[in-house]
């Protein structure tokens, strides 16, 4: 290769002249790998994650945080009538009623579950295996609900109201849905989903 400042010849694969020590304009270019392309992924705590999330686990974070704000709306209305019960008859009498008592507890396990649900809904849409297992378990308390609900519709007072037809059917809902959950999270094919601990 010919140097373009003194002009004499240099071996070739140099990229500096021997002769005077210009630098030698090469003729081939050595290519430019590209960058692997990747799928974009949500950062988080515990790992990254897709940036989508199938329909079966939108809708269940959804049921959650529904079953999350019926439990709270009943642990209100237990704490509300644990009151009324409470000062109606402490008027009359100088120790709280049983029943008082009782819808007491209620409202704090009803507020508990409330809590799990909504931590549960969150670490199933971060994709977890606690997330997963915790919505899951948190079925049963709904299918107890469901049962109960069914159960009530043959109470003499509720049949008379005629509310019993849509405690069965919403009772019923409220079972079938519940394992439906249960299948779809436990079910192997999903596993691929939840790899973060």
């Amino acid at each position: 290769m010919l140097c373009p400042s003194c002009g004499k010849d240099n071996p070739d694969g140099v990229r500096f002249c021997v002769h005077c020590g210009t630098r030698l304009v090469t003729t081939v270019e050595q290519p430019v790998e590209s960058l692997p392309t990747e799928t974009p992924q949500l950062p988080t705590l515990t790992g990254t994650l897709p940036a989508y999330r199938p329909f079966g686990i939108v809708f269940i974070v959804v049921w959650t945080f529904g079953s999350a704000l019926t439990w709270l709306g009943l642990s209100i209305f237990s704490s509300v009538n644990a009151n009324v019960a409470a000062v109606g008859r402490m008027l009359f009498e100088q120790s709280p009623p049983a029943e008082a008592v009782f819808l007491y507890f209620l409202s704090i396990l009803l507020s508990f579950l409330a809590l799990l649900s909504i931590t549960g809904a969150i670490g199933l849409w971060l994709l977890t295996r606690w997330g997963r297992n915790l919505v899951a378990w948190l079925q049963l308390p709904s299918i107890i609900l469901g049962i109960v609900m069914m159960a009530s519709a043959g109470v003499r007072a509720v049949a008379r109201s005629g509310l019993s037809g849509m405690l069965v059917f919403s009772g019923l809902l409220t079972i079938f849905i519940s394992v439906v959950i249960v299948s779809y999270l436990l079910n192997p094919k999903t596993e691929v989903w939840f790899r973060t601990q």
